[in-house]
């Protein structure tokens, strides 16, 4: 729909990467070419395709977030 279109098209890829230092927003690792955009809470547990709930990830990070918010996944890395 319209709202997947928008996260697809406008989330603005390069000024997240400036607002994160160009590091993963879960771990800090420095993200280079190899990156996920993600819900910070997922759309699955009502999280929106919003600039809001965006972030980048590393992938490991993000394959390992499964459906946690981005507060849950934090905690069990011992960072909330």
């Amino acid at each position: 729909g319209r709202a997947r279109y928008y996260w697809r098209r406008h989330v603005d890829i390069a000024g997240l990467l400036e607002a994160q230092d160009g590091k993963c927003f879960y771990c800090g690792a420095t993200l280079g070419n190899k990156f996920d955009r993600d819900h910070k809470i997922p759309r699955s547990r009502g999280g929106l395709d919003t600039l809001e709930n965006a972030c980048l990830a590393c992938c490991h990070c993000n394959r390992s977030k499964r459906g946690m918010t981005d507060s849950e996944f934090l905690a069990t890395r011992g960072v909330a």
